[in-house]
């Protein structure tokens, strides 16, 4: 026995969910309709087989009798065709279909099984997806929001009107590049450390970002980095961010106008103890002078064997005792009342005094010094006191850079040079660069990294150097480190 038998046919007819008319393919009227169209039209089988095609479609033009007539007449002759046809029920309700024709043979009569499903709820569902897409383009290219859509390796597919717009830039720029590619050189590393626990944990993650507008213009974004797991197991992460460069930029300035408040009162706070280390040491700076003199005095009465390295002794102790009180007295004017000293001095001779020094802190952290002066008298008007402690404070700052690398790596180089109509000091450590400093202007705040640093060098050289009419700079050396480089106008001779 065959399955299914021939009655079970009847059986799986009336159970389909679709609705199916059977027209005759000459008269065109109804031979038969299933549970589901008589359902659907609220007609009986009986009823139905009595009814023309107008008494049961839309009263609308587009769905007049000859209409339906050609549409049947057509199945017969290419043997299957569809349309979009709307029926009317018993109570007069319009019913949006979607009908398939197609002609067949049956016990040899030639018939069009019309085969139709109520589309009014698909096409409601398709016109609310599309007035909110239409909504959501909208949204996405009036917003001040940018969406990048990433693909499971991070990188970016897809990027939102607003996102280009936000980041004045081409999407040739964006796509397939890793979101940790389109930061500043210097923050991707970190960026991609925070991505990476991001892929592995699906956690939502907020990313501050800054990116690259130009040579010398960067923007500051930020926005929550999440996962989506779309239909047939699909992987995304979407970034929605928000452009903050000038909440970043009122923040720097703040902390930039802070630092200088704390600088300022750093500096006043120095001048007191300026003031305070002025009187307080001069006395015994005096007296260790009158034991000086008194060993002098007496110098007739040692046998002449000891007395010559005894005078070397004396003469190197007063030397020191000398630039001791000059520098108690620089310091003291120029942190209180700011009065220069000026005189004229050669920039190599304050640099090989300095040396000593420079030299001597090198030794204890195991750095070496490279120095090149210039061939040539470099004469300048300047207060050589504060000039040395310039010379001393960068000199110091690179050999405490060059401390924590390798042996072989611990080297500086210090040179002086003409450079037009200034007087030219330079100093170049090869360590990790000027990029790590906090700040746009590292000379402008009163910033440190070191563990037992005051906070006041770098921003006490501009202040020295400037206020000499120079200038002070410092930029990347290659292939890494830096270069921190004064000038100071040449004087007449």
């Amino acid at each position: 026995m065959d399955f299914p038998a021939l009655k079970d046919f009847k059986v799986l007819a009336d159970s389909i969910s679709h609705c199916i008319l059977i027209h005759d393919a000459t008269t065109k009227e109804i031979l038969w309709a299933n549970p589901a169209a008589c359902t659907m039209l609220g007609f009986t089988l009986q009823e139905l087989k009595s009814l023309k095609s107008e008494d049961m479609s839309s009263s609308e033009r587009q769905y007049r009798r000859t209409i339906a007539k050609s549409w049947l007449h057509l199945d017969v002759e290419e043997g299957q065709n569809q349309i979009r046809w709307k029926y009317r029920t018993k109570n007069g309700h319009e019913v949006l279909t979607q009908a398939v024709g197609k002609r067949m043979v049956l016990s040899g009569r030639t018939v069009v099984m019309i085969e139709f499903r109520d589309i009014n709820s698909e096409l409601a569902l398709q016109r609310r997806v599309s007035k909110a897409e239409k909504l959501m383009r909208t949204v996405l290219a009036r917003s001040d929001a940018g969406v990048l859509l990433l693909d499971v390796d991070l990188r970016i597919s897809t990027v939102s009107p607003s996102a280009l717009r936000v980041l004045q830039c081409a999407s040739r720029k964006l796509l397939k590049k890793h979101l940790a590619e389109i930061a500043v050189p210097h923050k991707r590393e970190q960026l991609k450390a925070e991505i990476q626990k991001h892929r592995e944990t699906h956690v939502t993650t907020e990313i501050r970002l800054e990116f690259p507008i130009s040579e010398d213009s960067t923007k500051w974004l930020t926005g929550s980095l999440e996962y989506v797991r779309g239909e047939d197991d699909v992987h995304h992460h979407v970034w929605v961010f928000h452009d903050i460069t000038d909440k970043v930029l009122r923040e720097k300035e703040e902390e930039r106008s802070f630092a200088y408040a704390n600088f300022m009162g750093r500096q006043h706070a120095m001048g007191d103890m300026a003031m305070l280390l002025s009187h307080e040491l001069a006395q015994p700076v005096a007296a260790a002078n009158n034991f000086l003199s008194g060993l002098r005095s007496r110098m007739d009465q040692i046998p002449d064997d000891i007395v010559d390295p005894l005078r070397f002794g004396i003469d190197s102790a007063e030397t020191q005792i000398r630039r001791a009180s000059k520098i108690i007295n620089s310091v003291q004017g120029f942190a209180g009342n700011m009065e220069l000293s000026e005189e004229l001095a050669d920039l190599n001779e304050i640099v090989s005094e300095s040396m000593y020094f420079i030299e001597l802190r090198g030794r204890d952290k195991g750095v070496s010094t490279m120095l090149t002066l210039t061939g040539e008298r470099l004469p300048i008007i300047c207060e050589p006191i504060l000039i040395g402690q310039v010379v001393q404070n960068l000199c110091f700052n690179a050999i405490d850079e060059m401390a924590t690398w390798d042996e072989e790596a611990r080297h500086i180089e210090v040179a002086t040079m003409r450079s037009g109509t200034m007087a030219t000091f330079e100093v170049i450590d090869h360590g990790r660069g000027i990029g790590h400093l906090p700040g746009d202007d590292i000379f402008a705040g009163a910033f440190t990294s070191k563990a037992d640093g005051h906070g006041v060098g770098l921003a006490l050289c501009y202040r020295i150097i400037t206020r000499q009419g120079g200038t002070i700079s410092a930029h990347e050396s290659a292939p890494h480190g830096a270069t921190f480089t004064f000038s100071l106008p040449l004087a007449a001779t």
